[in-house]
């Protein structure tokens, strides 16, 4: 008999792959092709081969538009987590993209914050309702593939 109950422990992991970039340098594009010129031909119109999307805007946006009622059995509200789930769903239903691929802020500060001290200087703390959910939705982005 298989178990077929979600596990909830929330993915403490983190991802060192990207620890080699430095998040006060600026980065180079030069190296990038002028995509103006680039032949596309090749791609399907109808369906695009990678779609980038904002998870922090997602988690922010559901968190602050869904009701904070939504909670599980032990009293973890979850209103991010649905709303980014649906939304990355959503987006998956409407595009029917090749490869999608999602991306957070990340607590340190990076290059734009060294551009400029004004750079989210106004933002507020983050409520530790959406700072516990955070874990889950990482989690769930990686599940999605």
């Amino acid at each position: 008999m298989t178990d077929n109950t979600l596990d909830t422990t929330p993915d403490t992991t983190t991802d060192t792959s990207h620890a080699a970039l430095d998040p006060n340098v600026m980065p180079n594009f030069e190296h990038m092709p002028n995509v103006a010129t680039m032949d596309t031909s090749h791609i399907d119109k109808e369906r695009p081969p990678f779609i980038l999307v904002d998870g922090s805007y997602y988690l922010f946006r559901t968190y602050h538009a869904l009701p904070k009622t939504m909670m599980n059995s032990q009293g973890l509200t979850t209103n991010a987590i649905r709303g980014t789930l649906n939304a990355l769903l959503k987006v998956m239903r409407r595009y029917n993209p090749t490869h999608m691929a999602v991306c957070f802020d990340t607590k340190s500060p990076t290059f734009r914050h060294a551009m400029s001290e004004e750079y989210k200087a106004n933002r507020p703390k983050m409520d530790p309702e959406l700072a516990e959910q955070i874990p889950y939705i990482h989690r769930l982005v990686r599940a999605l593939g």
